[in-house]
């Protein structure tokens, strides 16, 4: 195994797999998949030790300038009121329909603020009506006049968004909360070339085995309780 916290931007590239997809002002960013080795918290000090695939170990201080994110499988019980959420859907007869949903868990006590929606990055085969949206959810129950769809109101800018979702829609559960990340988890990450030729690492992306389930994490919805 070779250690390689300390070891240039080279040894990086060495290990890593270019991106297909990078983010957006990364293009000369690099990707290496491994598992996570152990983490460390002291105080407000974070960070992850991660394993990639061809056996090198690298130290990533978990830091705000950076792309922290535990993802997981949900369902249908994360969307609800006082959640934060953002989606990307296809504005069809002055409504936005979706299937693919992302829940944002939120540390206690912090207040979700209301989110916009806007037309999304023109990419190859994408509707020209595709939008990206975010917001706090104020509400969520069947559509009147679409029964087969949940409506989903959002706290936007300016107005509320109602956001349709499908039968058997797809949420994906992202979290920053390092008590969720465990040894042998798997981990993509992120570097760009940082100061002296080292790896600056930009995102950390831990994948649950596990999905989460709704009433684990946030409780009995009311409704289900009654």
């Amino acid at each position: 195994m070779t250690r390689c916290c300390a070891i240039g931007f080279c040894c990086f590239l060495l290990l890593a797999t270019p991106l297909s997809a990078q983010g957006p002002g990364q293009s000369n960013s690099i990707t290496a998949k491994g598992v996570v080795k152990s983490t460390t918290v002291k105080g407000r000090s974070r960070s992850v030790t991660v394993t990639t695939t061809e056996g090198n170990e690298f130290d990533v201080a978990v830091t705000p300038r950076m792309k922290f994110e535990v993802r997981a499988k949900g369902d249908a019980g994360f969307v609800r009121p006082g959640q934060m959420l953002q989606a990307q859907g296809v504005l069809t007869n002055g409504r936005l329909f979706s299937n693919d949903v992302e829940v944002i868990l939120l540390p206690k006590g912090r207040t979700a603020p209301p989110g916009r929606m806007e037309k999304s990055a023109r990419s190859s085969g994408a509707s020209v009506n595709t939008f990206d949206v975010s917001g706090p959810i104020i509400a969520a129950q069947q559509d009147t006049d679409y029964p087969d769809y949940l409506a989903v109101a959002l706290k936007t800018i300016g107005k509320p968004t109602v956001l349709m979702l499908g039968q058997n829609f797809k949420v994906a559960v992202v979290s920053d909360d390092m008590e969720l990340v465990k040894e042998g988890m798997p981990v993509e990450l992120e570097a760009v070339p940082g100061p002296g030729g080292r790896p600056l690492f930009v995102r950390l992306t831990v994948a649950l085995p596990d999905p989460l389930k709704s009433e684990d994490v946030l409780g009995v919805l009311e409704a289900d309780a009654n």
